[in-house]
């Protein structure tokens, strides 16, 4: 049957595929948890079949077929209990029936004879009269409160730490330069070095202080030498970390798990922008717009993180905000059983897209030139992961367009996905290329911060 139509349906936690007849009336259902069939009505089997294998052409092999559950009726009421026997309207009747002969005044009982009540004899009272009191008012003596003598402190000496002078250096004497000339005793430090009045001395190299060439000090060269050969070659300043033969532990500094989407822009915005409290005042008075543009593109990471969060009840695992070495970011990676996905995002808001050979056209203009297969992220995460897997990591690529009006894909590379926000669901029902241990694995490497420093 061709009119059969095949509805998803997933709510309480049931993915379902119903098969409905034109009509509307269901037939029948695949349970994609459990792996089971139901059939409804038994003449529809083959039908149901036919139409959930061609629909979900990847559906995988279901367990078998459930007959549907035919509600039970209601409850038989419980039986009634036996009513027990009335022995005490029997023994009513036979007493009727049968009455007491009567008592004669001769076989009456005596009455006995009770003793006189005693009748105990009041004890006399005595009347207290309370004495008069006295005109004079006991007055309380007022309780002075004793002054409270604040203690003195007493500062504490501040011993000051001692000075260690520095070491002074002698500084090098270059050949030719006159040294300055000892002061002799009895004489004044600035009048050394001065010719008597006399007139000028005869010159000697020890009297003037000048260090002929051969006999120069040499100058000291900073760092011990090695010997003959290059000089040993320094690392540079900003010299970028390599990444560690085995991946270290995970702690709270390099757990990416935190992260959320877009974190590279809130801290950019953070730093540049308006502040939080201001955003929310002049938003709500409606008299400032915030034009910048990266605004609105961390809006869509942010839609395009809530939709990748919903795949997490499918056994796949999501982290935001990858950093790179060289400060840029993945904005999303998806790891799950159909493999792992460098997501990016495209905000485009009011914009008609269409992707044809390479090119990206909005709206009515030219087309642009783009490369959906020349972004790094999906190649960079591709060697980080598998460096620390014992067996191959594919990674995709996926693009997604937020607030776009239109999306037309005429034509994508061989391994990249372009889909609109809404279209991210799509990646749910794959499957096949890890195993739920690989998945975990996967997800431990990428987590963790240190694998990530020569991606």
């Amino acid at each position: 049957m061709q009119d059969l139509k095949v509805t998803s349906w997933q709510l309480f936690g049931h993915d379902r595929l119903y098969v409905n007849l034109p009509d509307g009336t269901a037939i029948g259902w695949a349970d994609r948890g459990s792996g089971t069939i139901t059939v409804l009505h038994p003449r529809y089997r083959d039908a149901v079949t036919d139409a959930l294998a061609r629909q979900v052409p990847d559906l995988p092999a279901l367990v078998g077929e459930v007959e549907a559950v035919v509600p039970p009726g209601p409850p038989a009421p419980p039986p009634v209990p036996p009513i027990p026997p009335m022995r005490g309207i029997r023994r009513r009747g036979a007493a009727r029936r049968n009455p007491p002969e009567p008592v004669s005044p001769e076989k009456a009982l005596p009455e006995p004879a009770f003793p006189e009540a005693v009748r105990p004899e009041p004890a006399p009272t005595e009347t207290v009269r309370p004495e008069p009191a006295s005109s004079e008012a006991v007055r309380p003596e007022p309780v002075r409160p004793e002054p409270v003598r604040p203690e003195p402190v007493r500062p504490e000496p501040v011993r000051p730490e001692p000075v260690r002078p520095e070491p002074v250096r002698p500084e090098p004497v270059a050949a030719g330069k006159r040294l300055p000339e000892p002061a002799a005793e009895g004489t004044l430090p600035g009048a050394a070095g001065k010719p008597p009045a006399d007139g000028p001395a005869p010159w000697s190299a020890a009297a003037s202080g000048t260090v002929p060439e051969s006999t120069a000090a040499p100058e000291p060269v900073a760092g011990p030498q090695a010997g003959p050969g290059p000089a040993p070659a320094t690392a540079p300043t900003g010299a970028r970390r390599r990444r560690p033969a085995t991946l270290p532990a995970l702690t709270p500094a390099t757990d990416l798990a935190s992260r959320r989407p877009g974190t590279g822009l809130r801290e950019q915005l953070g730093e540049t922008g308006t502040g939080a409290l201001v955003r929310v005042a002049t938003g709500a008075l409606r008299r400032h717009k915030d034009a910048d543009p990266r605004r609105g593109t961390l809006a869509g990471e942010r839609r395009v993180g809530a939709e990748l969060k919903r795949l997490t009840r499918h056994g796949w695992r999501v982290l935001h905000s990858v950093p790179l070495p060289d400060g840029t970011e993945i904005g999303h990676l998806l790891i799950g059983p159909g493999g792992v996905f460098a997501v990016s995002t495209e905000h485009r808001p009011g914009a008609s897209v269409r992707i044809e050979d390479g090119t990206l056209r909005v709206d009515e203009e030219t087309p642009q030139p783009y490369a959906c297969d020349g972004l790094p992220g999906a190649r960079r995460a591709r060697e980080a992961l598998e460096a620390y897997c014992a067996y191959p990591v594919p990674v995709q690529t996926v693009v997604v367009f937020t607030a776009v009006t239109a999306l037309e894909v005429v034509a994508a590379p061989a391994g990249v996905r372009v889909y609109r926000e809404r279209q991210v669901s799509a990646l749910a029902p794959l499957t096949g290329v890890l195993t739920a241990t690989q998945v975990e694995r996967v997800y431990d490497v990428a987590r963790n911060a240190e694998a990530w420093l020569d991606a």
